[in-house]
């Protein structure tokens, strides 16, 4: 089984987007990267802290 990452999501629940990244290690299936308005990534204005 994977596991899959939402940016969204983390956004509003995480401190800092690489922890989970981190935690999930090998298991990390997906990742869906997404706005944190939920329009179209074009900005890239999700924060977190992943630099």
């Amino acid at each position: 089984m994977l596991v899959h990452l939402d940016t969204y999501h983390m956004n509003i629940e995480e401190d800092a987007l690489i922890r989970p990244v981190l935690e999930v290690g090998e298991r990390l299936g997906y990742v869906h990267v997404g706005e944190n308005h939920r329009y179209l990534t074009a900005a890239l204005a999700v924060s977190g802290g992943v630099r």
